[in-house]
């Protein structure tokens, strides 16, 4: 009984998360393709990480 009625607070929970999602895309005007939150932050990350390494290869080559 409980773990039914947590199965569907969360559906609900899911459903209502997405539809401010929609309206705040339309309200602010951005691309539906975006990413946002963690997943943005962690594919920020993920960059950032590559571009010191490449600077870290570049400076290594220089100095050889």
């Amino acid at each position: 009984m409980v773990g039914g009625a947590g199965v569907l607070l969360c559906a609900c929970g899911l459903l209502y998360g997405g539809y401010w999602r929609i309206q705040n895309r339309k309200r602010f005007g951005l691309p539906e393709g975006q990413r946002e939150g963690a997943a943005a932050a962690a594919e920020g990350r993920r960059d950032g990480r590559r571009r010191q390494e490449e600077r870290g290869q570049q400076r290594r080559l220089r100095r050889s």
